[in-house]
Protein backbone atom coordinates (compact mmCIF):
# COMPACT_ATOMS: atom_id res chain seq x y z
CA UNK A 1 0.00 0.00 0.00
CA UNK A 2 0.94 3.66 -0.24
CA UNK A 3 0.14 6.18 2.45
CA UNK A 4 -0.38 9.76 1.47
CA UNK A 5 -1.21 12.85 3.48
CA UNK A 6 -1.29 16.68 2.23
CA UNK A 7 -0.49 19.72 3.96
CA UNK A 8 -0.93 23.47 2.27
CA UNK A 9 -0.95 26.77 3.26
CA UNK A 10 -2.13 29.83 1.30
CA UNK A 11 0.26 29.40 -2.00
CA UNK A 12 1.69 26.14 -1.96
CA UNK A 13 0.95 22.44 -0.79
CA UNK A 14 2.96 19.35 0.10
CA UNK A 15 2.48 15.54 -0.15
CA UNK A 16 4.15 12.75 1.31
CA UNK A 17 4.01 9.26 0.28
CA UNK A 18 5.29 6.41 2.25
CA UNK A 19 5.29 3.52 0.20
CA UNK A 20 4.57 0.89 2.65
CA UNK A 21 6.21 -3.29 1.27
CA UNK A 22 5.20 -6.13 3.39
CA UNK A 23 4.70 -3.98 6.77
CA UNK A 24 7.72 -1.65 6.27
CA UNK A 25 8.40 2.19 4.73
CA UNK A 26 10.32 1.29 2.45
CA UNK A 27 10.49 4.69 0.75
CA UNK A 28 9.49 8.26 0.75
CA UNK A 29 8.12 10.71 -2.07
CA UNK A 30 7.90 14.34 -1.03
CA UNK A 31 5.98 16.66 -3.45
CA UNK A 32 5.22 20.37 -3.34
CA UNK A 33 2.36 21.53 -5.95
CA UNK A 34 1.39 25.51 -6.31
CA UNK A 35 -2.38 26.16 -4.92
CA UNK A 36 -4.64 29.12 -5.31
CA UNK A 37 -6.45 30.41 -2.59
CA UNK A 38 -9.36 29.25 -3.88
CA UNK A 39 -8.14 25.41 -4.74
CA UNK A 40 -9.49 23.06 -1.82
CA UNK A 41 -6.91 20.25 -0.51
CA UNK A 42 -9.46 18.00 -1.64
CA UNK A 43 -8.80 19.10 -5.13
CA UNK A 44 -5.13 19.25 -5.02
CA UNK A 45 -4.86 15.71 -3.59
CA UNK A 46 -6.69 14.41 -6.25
CA UNK A 47 -4.90 16.16 -8.95
CA UNK A 48 -1.67 14.61 -7.73
CA UNK A 49 -3.04 10.75 -7.37
CA UNK A 50 -4.05 11.04 -10.99
CA UNK A 51 -0.62 12.76 -12.06
CA UNK A 52 1.69 10.50 -9.76
CA UNK A 53 0.07 7.11 -11.04
CA UNK A 54 -0.48 8.10 -14.19
CA UNK A 55 3.96 8.88 -14.64
CA UNK A 56 4.90 4.94 -15.30
CA UNK A 57 5.30 3.79 -11.15
CA UNK A 58 4.37 1.05 -9.64
CA UNK A 59 0.55 1.13 -8.41
CA UNK A 60 -0.24 -0.71 -4.92
CA UNK A 61 -3.42 -2.01 -4.56
CA UNK A 62 -4.11 0.16 -1.94
CA UNK A 63 -3.79 4.00 -1.35
CA UNK A 64 -4.21 4.93 2.09
CA UNK A 65 -5.28 8.83 2.27
CA UNK A 66 -5.37 11.63 4.99
CA UNK A 67 -8.42 12.38 3.35
CA UNK A 68 -11.38 12.20 0.82
CA UNK A 69 -10.30 13.50 -2.85
CA UNK A 70 -12.66 14.65 -5.46
CA UNK A 71 -13.86 12.32 -8.34
CA UNK A 72 -12.18 9.12 -5.93
CA UNK A 73 -14.79 6.58 -7.90
CA UNK A 74 -13.36 7.66 -11.37
CA UNK A 75 -9.95 7.84 -10.48
CA UNK A 76 -9.82 4.21 -8.53
CA UNK A 77 -11.28 3.03 -11.89
CA UNK A 78 -8.73 4.45 -14.14
CA UNK A 79 -6.00 3.42 -11.73
CA UNK A 80 -7.46 0.25 -11.67
CA UNK A 81 -7.69 -0.15 -14.89
CA UNK A 82 -3.67 0.29 -15.71
CA UNK A 83 -3.08 -1.36 -12.61
CA UNK A 84 -4.55 -4.51 -14.28
CA UNK A 85 -6.05 -5.45 -10.73
CA UNK A 86 -8.42 -3.71 -8.45
CA UNK A 87 -7.28 -0.31 -6.53
CA UNK A 88 -9.05 1.27 -3.95
CA UNK A 89 -8.89 3.88 -1.43
CA UNK A 90 -8.97 4.18 2.52
CA UNK A 91 -9.12 6.94 4.80
CA UNK A 92 -8.03 4.70 8.47
CA UNK A 93 -9.50 6.15 11.23
CA UNK A 94 -7.40 4.09 13.91
CA UNK A 95 -4.60 1.35 14.00
CA UNK A 96 -1.40 1.36 12.15
CA UNK A 97 -2.72 2.51 9.07
CA UNK A 98 -3.60 6.22 10.57
CA UNK A 99 -0.50 6.07 12.79
CA UNK A 100 1.63 6.09 9.10
CA UNK A 101 -1.45 8.34 8.00
CA UNK A 102 -0.17 10.83 10.85
CA UNK A 103 3.46 10.88 10.66
CA UNK A 104 3.10 11.48 6.75
CA UNK A 105 1.32 14.56 7.41
CA UNK A 106 3.36 15.40 10.42
CA UNK A 107 6.08 15.34 7.88
CA UNK A 108 4.23 17.36 5.37
CA UNK A 109 3.21 19.90 7.95
CA UNK A 110 6.82 20.53 9.08
CA UNK A 111 7.82 20.81 5.36
CA UNK A 112 5.94 23.57 4.71
CA UNK A 113 6.98 24.99 7.70
CA UNK A 114 10.52 24.74 7.06
CA UNK A 115 9.97 26.20 3.01
CA UNK A 116 8.67 29.19 4.71
CA UNK A 117 11.22 30.16 7.20
CA UNK A 118 13.87 29.62 4.29
CA UNK A 119 11.94 31.66 1.83
CA UNK A 120 11.08 34.18 4.79
CA UNK A 121 15.67 33.76 5.50
CA UNK A 122 16.24 34.42 1.50
CA UNK A 123 14.14 37.55 1.61
CA UNK A 124 16.08 38.79 4.73
CA UNK A 125 19.22 38.23 3.19
CA UNK A 126 18.26 40.01 -0.34
CA UNK A 127 16.59 42.83 1.38
CA UNK A 128 20.16 43.51 3.66
CA UNK A 129 22.22 42.78 0.46
CA UNK A 130 19.89 45.60 -1.52
CA UNK A 131 20.47 47.87 1.67
CA UNK A 132 24.05 47.29 2.07
CA UNK A 133 24.09 47.47 -1.78
CA UNK A 134 22.68 51.33 -1.31
CA UNK A 135 24.81 52.42 0.93
CA UNK A 136 28.25 51.83 -1.11
CA UNK A 137 26.63 53.64 -3.86
CA UNK A 138 25.01 56.43 -1.90
CA UNK A 139 21.27 55.69 -2.98
CA UNK A 140 18.56 57.40 -1.64
CA UNK A 141 16.43 55.22 0.28
CA UNK A 142 15.84 51.57 -0.51
CA UNK A 143 16.99 50.09 -4.10
CA UNK A 144 14.25 47.76 -6.26
CA UNK A 145 15.46 48.03 -9.83
CA UNK A 146 18.26 47.57 -11.13
CA UNK A 147 19.60 47.03 -14.97
CA UNK A 148 23.02 46.17 -16.41
CA UNK A 149 24.09 46.59 -19.52
CA UNK A 150 26.81 44.48 -21.34
CA UNK A 151 27.98 44.40 -25.39
CA UNK A 152 29.28 41.27 -27.27
CA UNK A 153 31.13 41.10 -30.46
CA UNK A 154 33.19 38.69 -32.30
CA UNK A 155 36.90 40.35 -33.19
CA UNK A 156 34.78 44.11 -33.71
CA UNK A 157 32.02 43.06 -35.79
CA UNK A 158 28.24 41.97 -34.97
CA UNK A 159 28.47 44.33 -32.10
CA UNK A 160 24.75 43.27 -29.81
CA UNK A 161 24.20 44.98 -26.40
CA UNK A 162 21.93 43.14 -23.85
CA UNK A 163 20.18 44.96 -20.30
CA UNK A 164 19.48 42.18 -17.52
CA UNK A 165 17.09 43.40 -14.87
CA UNK A 166 16.39 42.73 -11.22
CA UNK A 167 13.66 43.76 -8.92
CA UNK A 168 13.58 43.30 -5.48
CA UNK A 169 16.80 41.31 -5.79
CA UNK A 170 15.25 38.42 -8.63
CA UNK A 171 16.15 38.49 -12.04
CA UNK A 172 13.22 39.47 -14.12
CA UNK A 173 13.74 38.09 -17.65
CA UNK A 174 10.74 39.59 -19.46
CA UNK A 175 12.41 42.84 -18.62
CA UNK A 176 15.48 41.84 -20.35
CA UNK A 177 15.97 43.80 -23.98
CA UNK A 178 18.79 43.16 -26.81
CA UNK A 179 19.80 45.81 -28.86
CA UNK A 180 21.75 45.30 -31.95
CA UNK A 181 24.52 48.20 -32.16
CA UNK A 182 23.97 50.49 -34.88
CA UNK A 183 26.51 53.50 -34.47
CA UNK A 184 29.89 51.96 -33.05
CA UNK A 185 32.06 49.95 -35.75
CA UNK A 186 34.78 48.12 -33.99
CA UNK A 187 35.23 46.44 -30.49
CA UNK A 188 34.47 49.79 -28.56
CA UNK A 189 32.31 48.44 -25.32
CA UNK A 190 32.36 52.43 -23.87
CA UNK A 191 30.55 53.94 -27.19
CA UNK A 192 28.06 50.69 -27.81
CA UNK A 193 27.21 50.97 -23.90
CA UNK A 194 26.44 54.79 -24.38
CA UNK A 195 24.40 53.78 -28.09
CA UNK A 196 22.25 51.51 -25.26
CA UNK A 197 21.58 53.51 -22.83
CA UNK A 198 20.79 56.75 -24.77
CA UNK A 199 18.03 54.48 -26.86
CA UNK A 200 16.82 52.68 -23.23
CA UNK A 201 16.23 56.26 -21.76
CA UNK A 202 15.13 57.65 -25.22
CA UNK A 203 12.18 54.67 -25.69
CA UNK A 204 11.43 55.51 -21.72
CA UNK A 205 10.74 59.14 -22.30
CA UNK A 206 8.86 58.71 -25.31
CA UNK A 207 6.20 56.24 -23.40
CA UNK A 208 5.67 58.57 -20.74
CA UNK A 209 5.00 61.45 -23.28
CA UNK A 210 2.78 59.42 -25.15
CA UNK A 211 1.22 57.82 -22.17
CA UNK A 212 1.86 54.79 -23.24
CA UNK A 213 -0.52 51.75 -21.40
CA UNK A 214 1.69 49.00 -21.85
CA UNK A 215 4.76 50.28 -21.69
CA UNK A 216 7.99 48.07 -22.29
CA UNK A 217 11.00 50.18 -21.15
CA UNK A 218 9.30 51.34 -17.58
CA UNK A 219 9.69 52.23 -14.82
CA UNK A 220 13.15 53.35 -15.26
CA UNK A 221 15.89 52.02 -12.43
CA UNK A 222 17.06 53.89 -9.46
CA UNK A 223 20.42 52.48 -10.64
Amino acid sequence: RDIIALSSDSLISCVVLFRVREGRVTDTVTRYMNKSAVDADSEVLSSFVRQFYSSGVMIPREIVLSEEIDQAEGIAAMLSHIRGGKVFFTLPKIGDKKKLTDLAMKNAVMNIENRRSAAEARREKTRLALKELGEVLGAAGEIDRIEACDISNISGADNVGVTVVFTGGKKSSKDYRRYRIQSVDGANDYAAMAEVVFRRLTRAAKEIAENEPNPKFLPLPRI
